[in-house]
């Protein structure tokens, strides 16, 4: 587990949110990265979509997660092929 995860599951354990909880949040953070990735920084805010998307698979719920990673490379990959 990095430092990163580390810290982030200590501050929502003293918000008083579960780790589970804060992993689905930076699953719906990596999504919001991605898309936004796909008009401006794509290959910064794609990456860092997918990054978080990966992340946030250690959680309960996959689906946000794999959806931040899809939408991530593909902002990557359309700068690419555009």
């Amino acid at each position: 587990m990095t430092r990163f995860m580390k810290m982030a599951i200590l501050l929502t354990d003293l918000w008083g949110c579960g780790k589970m909880k804060a992993l689905e949040w930076i699953s719906w953070l990596g999504i919001i990265a991605a898309v936004v990735g796909f008009f401006v920084y794509p290959v910064t805010l794609g990456l860092s979509g997918a990054i978080l998307g990966i992340i946030g698979l250690f959680g309960i719920k996959k689906a946000p997660a794999w959806s931040a990673i899809v939408l991530g490379v593909i902002a990557l990959l359309l700068v690419y092929f555009l």
